[in-house]
């Protein structure tokens, strides 16, 4: 019986070290995106296997002859600290290909999965683009004790694949019977 002992121990502690919850991330809702060139589309970013949190902020860059930023807007249904006075979206550079120290805050504590903010880009230049996220090194998250946990975070990137759309055969097609008959009518007169 004592033998079994710390075997049951080793495999009790075992048991509550799994189930301890998972680090933070802050990703995106798509691991990687293909869209056509000249095209608008919106990214989330999201907070998932958050403790109790006040707030943060996040660092985006990106491969700015590809894409630019077209619109950040922080979600004020779970960050209301700041709403709508215009310095949460950060500062956006979409010549150097970076977003800075955006920001979100909340009273309230946010916990768990969310959505932190949406990002609209437009598809400016064909190739790929990685967006990578990272901590503000200004606005660090904090849990409601107000210690910083940014430590804890993983940050997941995306990659976003743009393309120039080909025109479709029957454009082709359409166009060398126009030419046909251009010949044709020539002839003619």
């Amino acid at each position: 019986m004592l033998n079994k002992l710390p075997l049951a121990l080793m495999l009790f502690i075992a048991l509550v070290l799994s189930g301890q919850s998972q680090a933070a991330t802050v990703s995106f809702n798509t691991s990687a995106q293909d869209v056509a060139l000249g095209s608008s589309f919106t990214l989330d970013v999201l907070g998932t296997d958050f403790p109790a949190i006040v707030g943060g902020g996040l660092n985006l860059s990106f491969d700015a002859s590809v894409l630019q930023i077209s619109s950040v807007s922080i979600n004020t249904a779970v960050f209301e600290f700041y709403p709508g006075n215009g310095t949460e979206e950060g500062v956006l550079n979409n010549v150097l290909g970076t977003l800075t120290d955006t920001s979100f805050n909340t009273f309230a504590g946010a916990r768990g999965d969310f959505t932190i903010m949406s990002i609209g880009f437009t598809a400016v230049g064909s190739g790929s683009s990685l967006l990578q996220l990272s901590e503000s090194s200004i606005w660090v998250f904090s849990d409601i004790m107000g210690n910083a946990i940014g430590n804890q975070i993983l940050y997941a990137d995306t990659t976003i694949n743009v393309t120039a759309v080909p025109l479709p055969a029957a454009a082709w097609l359409f166009g060398s019977g126009l030419l046909v008959l251009a010949r044709i009518m020539r002839r003619r007169n």
